[in-house]
């Protein structure tokens, strides 16, 4: 049975669908049909056997692998990961300014008002000094495990803010370190993939997120992959208008930096 040679490990909107999409049609790269599967975090009860189920089809490839947000949220989701896999190659894509992450998570949050959210009724800066949130966007010692259990040579850092300056460079110096040929240059290497995007209404927001937990517990991740990859699904779901939040906050102010640490 093939297995995962490398895996995603960083947050949201740092170009994890772009990562997917171009690894899905480069020739030598094997990715798993659902970005993610939430194995190591959520889904470790059903064992390797149902997770390696979704690498059947990665025979002959040069580098399989599989791309999930939240992985480097614990200590323990690195140490499942260096358990079972600890050959793997890391990818760790972070935003150098956290501060962009809680403002992503916010947007979100305020459509779930109707809700009963913990941080439904929040305003910004509450909301960004909680625990939960500021979990997301430490980035340093959410880190440390995979540098503590892996070899420096098996993890490699990518800023979001390199591949949007300069994206060639950022395109090939992540495709030598999965040990591929980075001269094939694949379509979606020059588009923008999945934005940040604002949901067109509360209920909808929730339906989807509804429906994606439902297809997980019925392992049925195919299924949400495709739904996900369905860009008129998109459109229903969401908009490109930005979200009616004001988001002129210095983020240079000693109120805001202490919150944070940038990883070096």
């Amino acid at each position: 049975m093939p297995t995962p040679t490398f895996l995603y490990v960083g947050s949201a909107k740092c170009a994890s669908t772009w990562m997917w999409r171009v690894f899905d049609e480069h020739p030598e790269i094997f990715v798993t049909t659902s970005k993610e599967l939430m194995f190591f975090n959520d889904y470790y009860e059903r064992g390797t056997d149902w997770y390696l189920s979704h690498f059947e089809n990665g025979e002959g490839y040069a580098c399989r692998g599989e791309l999930s947000h939240d992985y480097f949220l614990k200590s323990i989701y690195a140490e499942r990961i260096h358990k079972d896999f600890r050959t793997s190659n890391t990818l760790l894509p972070t935003r150098t300014m956290s501060l962009l992450r809680s403002y992503y998570k916010y947007d979100r949050r305020i459509f779930k008002r109707f809700s009963k959210h913990e941080h439904a009724n929040m305003d910004f800066i509450d909301f960004a000094k909680s625990e939960n949130v500021n979990s997301y966007v430490d980035y340093y010692s959410n880190l440390t495990p995979f540098y503590e259990l892996f070899p420096r040579n098996k993890i490699h850092v990518m800023f979001y803010e390199d591949l949007v300056n300069t994206p060639m460079e950022f395109y090939i110096s992540m495709l030598e370190f999965l040990q591929v040929s980075p001269s094939h240059v694949v379509p979606s290497a020059h588009k923008i993939i999945n934005p940040a995007m604002t949901p067109r209404n509360a209920l909808l927001s929730s339906l989807a997120t509804w429906v994606a937990d439902m297809l997980r517990r019925h392992k049925l991740e195919s299924i949400l992959g495709k739904l996900k990859a369905n860009s008129l699904l998109e459109k229903l779901f969401f908009s490109s208008k930005k979200p009616p939040v004001d988001l002129a906050i210095d983020e240079t102010s000693p109120e805001y930096m202490h919150l944070y640490r940038e990883i070096s």
